[in-house]
């Protein structure tokens, strides 16, 4: 199942999604709503689907929460960065990360659990809004003896973000993330 889930979200990604992390082109319209090549589902059969734009939006908030896990778990936050806008105030997260990392290294192999992506909503044309449910597991700074430097211990409860996203001329891009 894993595997399927990966293959499904590496492909929404890459075909869906491609244009989050180019660069935004000045001038000329943005590309059509719903994505006119076709996208691999997630099903075993390997049929295909159009990607439509509140699909894609959901697709992109999940991912996000899923690459904050890897930059985490790595200290890049390279491609973290590629998939937000360029004055996000989420990039203040990207930040910590790497001010983490230069203490020593972080110990927490999946931060967030994601437990449900929901209502994705198109506010106009170019901005859109969804609602990540997740859980967050322990988190610890480790300084590069392994010695506890600082940790914030798991939650007990779903909490939620609502994630904005904001759709340029490279693609869909999140444009800021408020905890609810």
């Amino acid at each position: 199942m894993f595997r399927i889930v990966s293959v499904w979200l590496c492909c929404v990604l890459g075909l869906g999604l491609s244009g989050c992390i180019a660069e935004p082109q000045e001038g000329g319209d943005l590309p059509p709503l719903a994505s006119p090549s076709p996208s691999v589902s997630p099903s075993p059969t390997g049929s295909a689907a159009p990607v439509d734009a509140k699909t894609a939006i959901a697709a992109l908030a999940r991912a996000y929460f899923l690459e904050r896990n890897q930059a985490i778990r790595t200290g890049s936050t390279a491609r973290l960065r590629a998939l937000t806008t360029p004055n996000c105030p989420c990039d203040a997260f990207a930040d910590r990360i790497d001010a983490d990392w230069r203490k020593g290294r972080v110990d927490s192999p999946t931060f967030y659990t994601i437990v449900d992506v929901r209502s994705p909503i198109l506010e106009n044309s170019t901005v859109g809004r969804v609602t990540v449910f997740y859980r967050t597991n322990r988190y610890t700074i480790l300084d590069r003896s392994g010695k506890v430097l600082a940790e914030a211990p798991a939650e007990s409860t779903t909490v939620s973000s609502s994630v904005r996203l904001t759709r340029t001329r490279a693609g869909w891009r999140v444009s800021d993330v408020i905890r609810l």
